[in-house]
């Protein structure tokens, strides 16, 4: 597979676009990092021979890596999604997937099957259980709080009164969403389990959902899938609007 730099800007457009897998080799993340590690050391060659450092270099470079990072944090996502469509399902749905992320597709899966049998043990009254409980309530906790400091570092570098304004009302109508599924846990109403292709209409930064799972930061006509109870809320706040 021959990569340039218009192509890797071609696939990131479709990504950014399309809320399903782009179709590309198998073999893509192979055939990136030996045209990455070209352009590094082409890089690193003309810093070295120059007495005067290329501002156009640097910035190709500089774009070169954001858009690698953007496709990947793009694919992972869809990859992930349909692993929890398929842990909750039983549906596999592995086309397009590249060599890489059709491994972590199954390990997704794996541990989330893991713990949705703890739960199981729990709902049948299988007491041996309860410790595998509590260290996945102490997991989740702590990756809460990651999240939360990762989502207030990310939206201190936002500006715009409107953004801000939209995070909030998204936020609190999800804290509200959140108290009322405590409430209501075990009503299969309340899991939000449909997921739900939506486009996006204006720009949002990132957030907490009711589920206590990271969301965003989203951009002006991005389509994503995302589960119903989400999509609600930025359909809601005419952030998102459903094709």
């Amino acid at each position: 597979m021959d990569l340039n730099f218009e192509e890797i800007r071609r696939i990131q457009r479709l990504e950014k676009n399309t809320p399903r897998l782009v179709e590309i080799d198998p073999e893509f993340y192979a055939h990136l990092s030996g045209y990455l590690k070209k352009k590094k050391d082409d890089y690193v060659h003309s810093l070295k021979s120059s007495s005067a450092i290329s501002l156009e270099d640097a910035r190709d470079f500089e774009n070169m890596n954001r858009l690698v990072n953007d496709i990947y944090e793009r694919r992972e996502k869809k990859v992930i999604l349909r692993a929890i469509r398929a842990s909750r399902t039983g549906e596999v749905d592995n086309s397009h997937m590249t060599v890489f992320e059709e491994k972590m597709f199954k390990d997704v899966v794996s541990v989330l099957e893991k713990y949705k049998k703890v739960i199981n043990d729990i709902f049948d009254g299988n007491g041996s259980s309860s410790s595998l409980a509590k260290k996945a309530g102490k997991s989740m906790k702590s990756r809460g709080k990651a999240l939360s400091k990762g989502n207030e570092a990310g939206e201190d570098k936002k500006s715009g009164n409107d953004k801000t304004g939209v995070v909030e009302d998204v936020a609190e109508d999800a804290k509200t969403e959140r108290q009322e599924n405590d409430l209501s846990a075990g009503d299969p109403d309340k899991e939000g389990l449909n997921i739900v292709s939506v486009r996006i209409i204006k720009d949002m930064p990132g957030f907490i959902g009711p589920d206590k799972v990271s969301y965003g930061p989203f951009e002006v006509d991005q389509y994503v899938e995302l589960p119903k109870h989400i999509v609600d809320l930025l359909v809601k706040r005419n952030v998102a609007e459903i094709d």
